[in-house]
Formats: C-alpha cells, structure tokens, sequence
C-alpha cells in the first residue's frame, strides 16, 4: 500500500475488475487487460510519465482505451482516470468503485496501525515494564479496527475523521510525555503519523462524492 499506486477498471458498471495498472517505486510498472500485458517491464518512471500525459490503447472494433494518471499531492487527489470512447469507466476518480476501493486501503492501514499498536504494548509489558503503555497499544488497537470496519463497509467519513483525529492526539501526547519526561523527542514517529493522516485525508476526499451521490440518489 505504501510501495505501489495500483489501479483497477471494470469495463462497465458492475462488470469485472479487467484493467491493471501497476506502478512500483525503483521497479518496473504494467498495464494489463483481462491479464494480457499492454505495457510491460517499462521503469515505473518513465510509465508514470507517460501516465501523466495520457496513453491510449485499441480495444475491440475500432475503440480505443485511455488512460491518466492525475498527479496529486495533499492538497489535490491522486489518481487514475480511464476511459473507453470517452465514457469515464468505473475505478477512475470520482467513482463508486474508486471509493471502494480507497475504503478498502484504508482499512488495511487502520488494521496495521491496530497490530503495530498491539506489538508496541506487548513491549512496553515485558521489555519496559509498564502495563499502563500495555492498556494503552491496545485500547488504541481497537479503536483502530473498529474504525477500521466501519470505513471498509461503510464508507464511514466520521470513522476516517476519528481516526486522524487519534493518530494526531497520540502523536501529540507521545512528544508531550517524552518531553516531560526530559527525553528527546521522537520526530520520526510523528513523521510516519503525518504520513498516515496524509494517506487517510486523501481517502476521504476519495470517498467524500460517492457519499454525496448516495444521498442524492
């Protein structure tokens, strides 16, 4: 999840997920269609690149595949958006599929975070010694899953809300003890917080239309 941009089309709506496109860091990016290759073992760079200025492929008699990758950084989405003879297909952005599946990725993280929880409190029981850092990794771990859950089958805006929220508050608590307690501040770990909530503001921002078109529909 941190490592690839991965993307998934379905041809039509409520169709089977048949377009790939894979792009790892530092290896190489694919794009397949129903699992034959249209591009592959291009360097992901030199893909993405091409991604970003669009790439078009033949698809049956006489229409055509495109495909976009819309850059984005925390202040615009990212995203693909893929279309045949100009009808936007499901997975782009702004889709139903789209926000199934950044609530699904969303999840993941939530459940990781969960289980780092878990094993941090098991450290803090029987290498430091403190069970109250115990209660604490593992109130938070399921705080983190139960959100986790209401997010992956509920597309749950107040879940991934709360959830930023806790990854701020615990980030916040942890340099204000470290700091009480004259020790230096671990900016690492409120580095990889930043991220997470980063990651979690995208996700809602990618569900945010879909939750509109439901209540409109």
């Amino acid at each position: 999840m941190l490592s690839a941009v991965n993307a998934v089309f379905a041809l039509e709506p409520g169709g089977p997920e048949r377009l790939v496109v894979k792009l790892k860091p530092f290896r190489k990016g694919s794009i397949t269609l129903d699992g034959q290759p249209l591009v592959a073992d291009v360097p992901t760079r030199q893909l993405t690149k091409q991604l970003k200025e669009g790439m078009s492929f033949p698809y049956g008699n006489g229409s055509v595949i495109t495909i976009q990758l819309m850059a984005g950084n925390i202040f615009k989405l990212v995203g693909m958006v893929a279309k045949l003879d100009g009808v936007v297909l499901p997975g782009s952005i702004g889709t139903a599929l789209h926000a199934k599946q950044a609530a699904k990725s969303a999840a993941v993280l939530l459940y990781w975070i969960a289980g780092f929880n878990v094993v941090g409190g098991i450290v803090m029981q029987f290498v430091a010694n403190n069970p109250d850092g115990f209660l604490a990794g593992c109130l938070i771990a399921v705080v983190m899953a139960v959100l986790g859950c209401f997010v992956h089958r509920r597309y749950s805006l107040i879940a991934l809300g709360l959830a930023m929220a806790l990854l701020a508050v615990d980030g916040i608590a942890t340099l204000g003890m470290q700091a009480a307690a004259g020790e230096r501040p671990n900016t690492g770990g409120l580095f990889v917080r930043v991220i997470f909530v980063v990651m979690l503001v995208n996700v809602f921002r990618a569900i945010w239309p879909h939750r509109q078109s439901l209540r409109k529909g």
